[in-house]
């Protein structure tokens, strides 16, 4: 049975790579997040749209982490 060392290496830098970009991504869903709710800018609905292509951008990259996984 494989530790879960074993299991995220030598190959782990490609999980490393898609979970720094999952990371990333979090990172601009909060920042917009806070400027939507803090929205003196006028650009409330440009804050939600940024939100929802964020998301979809996310749920691509867990589904790849996903798929590796599965490999």
């Amino acid at each position: 049975m494989l530790s879960l060392q074993q299991l995220f290496t030598p190959d782990g830098q490609k999980f490393y790579k898609l979970f720094d970009e999952v990371a990333g991504n979090l990172q601009q869903v909060c920042q917009e997040f806070y400027d939507a709710i803090h929205n003196t800018d006028g650009r409330f609905k440009e804050h939600l749209a940024n939100l929802n292509a964020l998301e979809i951008k996310n749920d691509t990259v867990t589904q790849r982490l996903f798929i590796v996984l599965g490999k």
